[in-house]
């Protein structure tokens, strides 16, 4: 499903966000890393989670939570969520970010903790990252 629905061209808004549809060339998940989780906002169609020095990732379709105690691997969930383990988050630090080649987002955190945000919607937006004046949607 990477990169086959969708350009991975940055194109400017008129604000002058730069956005881009898929996960552009030379994208480096970093930017994640180091950042505190200052608040996770659940609706039913979303999940939001708000991260120190503007950074953002909301989560429309598939995610998979794991706690540092979880002794198995756990499902992968879809919204809306009737519950979740990521109200754990707030106030701990991205120790580890990457994507993969389908694009697949891993965050791991410093409580342990690692969140798999999954892009499994091939014609809808499955998550959006925003970061300064940067936004990508997968």
């Amino acid at each position: 499903m990477y990169g086959q629905k969708r350009s991975t061209e940055w194109t400017s808004a008129a604000d002058g966000q730069l956005i881009a549809y898929g996960i552009p060339e030379g994208f480096d998940a970093s930017v994640f890393v180091g950042k505190e989780v200052e608040s996770v906002l659940f609706s039913v169609n979303t999940v939001s989670i708000c991260m120190s020095e503007n950074v953002g990732l909301t989560i429309y379709a598939a995610l998979q939570f794991e706690s540092a105690s979880d002794e198995r691997r756990p499902a992968v969930e879809r919204l809306p969520l009737s519950e979740s383990g990521l109200v754990q988050l707030p106030g701990h630090r991205v120790t580890h970010a990457a994507i993969d080649e389908s694009a697949t987002l891993s965050l791991t955190f410093d409580n342990g903790c690692v969140l798999n945000v999954f892009d499994d919607f091939p014609c809808y937006d499955s998550y959006c990252i925003d970061y300064g004046r940067h936004q990508i949607i997968v």
